[in-house]
């Protein structure tokens, strides 16, 4: 779920997505954006977004 609200605060509206987590972390999504997001150009600032995400929700499982 955090993964998903990462990228709704970046605008971006998620169609479908599959993540894996079995021996490492993959992610595939399929998103629409509102406005001009380019994720060649701003593919850096998703992938900070779902480290930080990935990173708060460690941080409050392991809280817990």
């Amino acid at each position: 779920m955090a993964v998903l609200e990462a990228f709704e605060e970046l605008g971006l509206q998620i169609l479908d997505a599959t993540v894996s987590c079995a021996h490492y972390f993959t992610l595939e999504a399929i998103s629409e954006g509102e406005g001009q997001f380019d994720v060649s150009r701003d593919g850096q600032v998703v992938k900070q977004a779902l480290l930080q995400a990935i990173r708060s929700w460690n941080q409050n499982s392991e809280q817990e």
